[in-house]
């Protein structure tokens, strides 16, 4: 149910990129081209085929895709926002082997009853509003440069089967063990989910952990993609 992109040449040593939402053709090349060495495979999880169900799912998806290519070593696993969850997950079931997995974004806080419907609320909102509203279009273009459309379209096109599940997803996720990688999680100063750091650091001992200026959920690799690719090789 998840189509894949592919970048570079397939014998070259292997970078798994999960992102909620990227640009289209030449805006994604032109943010790819640090990488041009590596073979980049690219899950769509803007664009399913049907509802989100769950991490596991899209676990399951992404580890198939990777069987039939016959793929099973990564260099790096890249990843922004939830989909660093669904790496932590890929990571634990040790589906493939990964060198190094930068994870920026792991989301990380208790969602409860009350607090879901107040999230489900603000979403509502937050689809309204990202059709007329300046200020919020504004603060996209500003957080999430050329990217707006895909935005929109993203948000336009979560119903509320999928956003239940993904608010029970985050919930009920857990800190699994990882062997084997080494990690490093990235998170901006300005991320929502930086307070419960302590909580990533006591389960992955052996991790790094990164704060960075100016940067907010999800975003490094749109403000900052030479910053981000960097950090790969460090």
């Amino acid at each position: 149910y998840m189509n894949f992109k592919t970048y570079g040449n397939i014998t070259n040593e292997k970078i798994l990129l999960l992102a909620p939402v990227l640009p289209k053709d030449q805006e994604l090349t032109n943010i790819l081209k640090p990488l041009n060495d590596y073979y980049l495979i690219i899950p769509d999880l803007a664009n399913r085929d049907e509802d989100f169900i769950s991490f596991q799912r899209d676990v399951d998806s992404i580890y198939k895709y990777c069987r039939d290519e016959n793929i099973k070593n990564f260099k790096y696993i890249c990843s922004f926002s939830y989909c660093s969850n669904i790496a932590i997950y890929m990571l634990e079931r040790n589906l493939v082997k990964v060198e190094k997995a930068v994870l920026e974004g792991v989301i990380n806080i208790n969602i409860n009853f009350i607090f879901k419907k107040i999230l489900k609320m603000k979403f509502s909102n937050y689809k309204k509003k990202i059709e007329k509203d300046e200020h919020t279009i504004e603060k996209i273009n500003n957080l999430y440069p050329n990217m707006y459309k895909e935005i929109k379209e993203l948000a336009e096109n979560i119903n509320d089967k999928s956003l239940d599940n993904f608010l029970s997803e985050v919930s009920n996720f857990k800190f699994s063990k990882i062997k084997n990688t080494s990690l490093l999680f990235i998170y901006g100063k300005k991320d929502p989910s930086l307070k419960n750091i302590e909580k990533l650091k006591k389960k992955y001992l052996q991790a790094d952990f990164l704060s960075l200026e100016g940067i907010e959920h999800g975003n490094i690799i749109f403000k900052d993609s030479k910053t981000y690719f960097n950090l790969l090789k460090s």
